[in-house]
């Protein structure tokens, strides 16, 4: 009889203590340590691609963080800048996760797992940002040539025209890179108080559970263990007064540090895909260009092969000559030029990614006239060479077509990371509680930047 007393006593102070458990501790899932294991090598296997790639591209190149252009705008080092913060974001992001995996299986949450957490999301959105800030940095103001070519031949920097002047592109670069870290500071900071007083109220409560159920399980009780007892009653459900509260105020905390990522990320967003947009519309531009000029070019000559017109094309150096559209009624010459044409025509199969590069395009191409804003100078070149270098461009378009596609779908997900703890899909605190949620947190969060970070690597 004593027996079922003793354990009508105990029970509720033993779930009492699984409810600790389940607050303060990682869920026992079997797939979080393998898969903290495969992000870390991941991270390091980009991180050292990054590192190696920028000591070799580096080499007899200016050392420094941050380069200024003769016209005052600032922009990372591209060979300096980027494996640096790179690097800087593996290491806080195999930390952070070495942290949770080290509490995951020493069974102790420690509060400094979410300080490597934030730093690394930090500085992958700094990291984020620079290469948005390259992009905005190399792209033209618009579809076709703004250097003269004999500007470049004599080796003379003609002034670049920008989106933005140089104050405006260096303040936006400056805010932006500031903007991840100044942000979620307070909310950070909070929260890891927050969890640090919630892991310190339920090692309390354990212990007054465990002191209490020892004492309810005497055989034998006096006044004075009585009087413990209650003593240690009243202070643990105390305790748990204070400690039930915790998951909401720490869910909370993470919440408002979401929403302050969640502006950062959506900024970002809106750069990435309006700079990647651009690029695009510049470069089917000007796969569109020598499409048309060779269009045009087919149909003088057939024309005046069909009506005995003699078509001559203009050198350089003369005044520009207008190429007109023909409206050609013989059908012989419509064939003609069909047949010409269809080198220039897309399969679907144009369309889908190559993984073989194509021929680089130097500086010294980008240069010379192939984005020259004359239509007439691309109609004196030949077919073989027009030819060349539409494939050229329409292979790079695709493949940046596609490039961006993949970003939109990273930028995507990332925002929908954020919203997944604004709007709680995690069902916290009833499903989860906060430290079960920062498993899910933690996977999510490093594998979208993880393959973020691969993409540029195979984008280069």
């Amino acid at each position: 009889m004593s027996t079922n007393v003793d354990s009508y006593q105990t029970e509720p102070w033993t779930h009492l203590r699984e409810y600790v458990y389940t607050q303060t501790h990682f869920p026992n899932t079997k797939w979080f340590p393998a898969t903290i294991v495969c992000l870390m090598l991941a991270h390091v296997i980009t991180m050292v691609v990054h590192v190696v790639g920028g000591v070799k591209s580096s080499r007899g190149k200016e050392r420094s963080l941050f380069l200024r252009d003769s016209q005052g705008y600032y922009h990372p080092n591209h060979h300096i800048a980027m494996p640096s913060t790179v690097m800087l974001y593996a290491v806080a992001s195999c930390l952070a996760m070495g942290s949770f995996l080290y509490d995951y299986l020493s069974k102790a949450v420690h509060a400094q797992s979410i300080l490597f957490y934030s730093l690394g999301v930090s500085l992958g959105l700094m990291v984020h940002w620079q290469q948005i800030v390259l992009v905005a940095y190399a792209l033209p103001p618009s579809k076709f040539r703004f250097l003269q070519r004999a500007s470049w031949k004599a080796g003379l920097h003609s002034p670049r025209r920008h989106i933005l002047s140089s104050s405006h592109f260096n303040l936006l670069f400056g805010i932006g890179t500031l903007l991840p870290f100044i942000l979620p500071a307070v909310p950070v900071f909070l929260s890891f108080n927050c969890v640090r007083a919630t892991l310190l109220k339920g090692k309390i409560l354990d212990d007054l559970c465990v002191e209490l159920i020892g004492l309810l399980e005497l055989t034998s009780t006096s006044a004075d263990n009585e009087i413990l007892a209650s003593e240690k009653r009243m202070a643990a459900l105390s305790q748990l007064a204070g400690l039930s509260k915790s998951p909401e105020e720490i869910w909370g905390y993470y919440k408002w540090t979401a929403g302050m990522y969640c502006i950062v990320v959506c900024s970002q967003s809106v750069a990435a895909i309006w700079v990647h947009i651009a690029i695009l519309r510049r470069l089917f531009a000007q796969v569109k260009i020598v499409k048309d000029c060779w269009i045009q070019r087919q149909r003088l000559r057939s024309e005046s092969k069909f009506t005995g017109v003699n078509v001559t094309y203009p050198p350089d150096d003369q005044q520009d000559a207008h190429v007109g559209i023909i409206k050609m009624k013989n059908t012989g010459a419509s064939n003609n030029l069909k047949a010409s044409n269809s080198e220039f025509v897309n399969n679907w199969t144009d369309w889908l990614p190559s993984y073989k590069s194509p021929p680089n395009i130097s500086q010294e191409e980008w240069k010379s006239d192939l984005l020259d804003t004359n239509k007439k100078n691309w109609a004196t070149k030949e077919k073989s060479l027009m030819k060349e270098q539409y494939i050229i461009l329409r292979a790079y378009a695709t493949n940046y077509l596609w490039i961006t596609i993949l970003i939109f779908i990273i930028e995507l997900t990332s925002l929908l990371f954020t919203l997944s703890i604004l709007l709680n899909w995690y069902g916290v605190p009833y499903r989860l509680s906060p430290i079960q949620a920062s498993t899910w947190i933690v996977v999510w969060a490093n594998s979208i930047w993880g393959l973020a970070h691969n993409l540029r690597l195979i984008s280069l």
